[in-house]
């Protein structure tokens, strides 16, 4: 077991990310983006942190989640 970082990411067309909601948009390219997402792209499985980063480019948003905590012992 060790530390562990995993990440999910989209970008939103014609949105934007705020508050509670981390994705309001006509299109979005991940449809699984989320914390599940990150977690089991990290292979994380007790969550410690969750960070939201998100760029705004006009008519273009991407939102990354990036999740810290403890990596999986079973693969």
């Amino acid at each position: 077991q060790g530390d562990a970082v995993g990440t999910s990411k989209t970008t939103l067309i014609f949105g934007s990310s705020a508050g509670t909601q981390l994705q309001q948009a006509l299109f979005s390219t991940n449809k699984n983006f989320g914390v599940i997402e990150a977690a089991k792209n990290g292979n994380v499985d007790k969550i410690a942190t969750v960070d939201v980063q998100t760029s705004n480019f006009g008519l273009f948003s991407t939102v990354r989640i990036i999740v810290t905590g403890t990596e999986s012992s079973s693969n």
